[in-house]
């Protein structure tokens, strides 16, 4: 009898290791979809310093919010600290576009308790886009100081998801 008992409880023990709940990656993507349906994405677009807000079509937000989170999460710092005139300098003249997500946004990157809560892309000047750069180039912010970070981050080799970006911001 004893050793019908500890026959099953072994059983039981090994099935309940064969059987382990989902893996964390299976989970992330669950996180990251569920964040994804609830993210409201606002476009500002920069002339000069000049600010502009304009509507970001509903159809297009969960792609733009996708693009920004896959450029945050392959983008790299520069290793290069910009001064607090530098980043105020960097809005007086700035050309390019910012994205604001409410509510903020996670990535893999970041801590638990710090999402992201814009994006800054700029088209002109010493950390701008541009058609010779294959490179993406931005800044972002995040949600517990919703203060740039006086780092510019590079991702190599994704100036396309950018142009993509603008493409779906401004309907071209």
């Amino acid at each position: 009898m004893f050793k019908y008992v500890l026959l099953s409880l072994t059983a039981i023990i090994f099935f309940s290791f064969c059987t382990s709940p989902k893996t964390s990656a299976e989970k992330e993507k669950k996180e990251y979809a569920q964040i994804m349906k609830t993210t409201t994405v606002t476009f500002i677009e920069y002339q000069n310093g000049k600010k502009q807000e304009r509507p970001v079509s509903a159809q297009f937000a969960d792609t733009i919010a996708s693009i920004a989170l896959y450029l945050v999460t392959m983008g790299e710092p520069l290793r290069l600290h910009l001064s607090d005139e530098q980043m105020n300098n960097l809005f007086l003249n700035a050309t390019g576009f910012e994205l604001l997500f409410e509510p903020p946004i996670v990535t893999n990157e970041t801590s638990s308790t710090q999402y992201i809560s814009k994006i800054l892309f700029l088209t002109s000047g010493n950390h701008a886009n541009s058609a010779q750069i294959n490179d993406a180039r931005f800044f972002f912010a995040l949600s517990d100081n919703n203060q740039y970070i006086q780092s510019p981050y590079v991702a190599d080799g994704e100036a396309g998801k950018v142009i993509q970006l603008q493409q779906l911001l401004l309907g071209e």
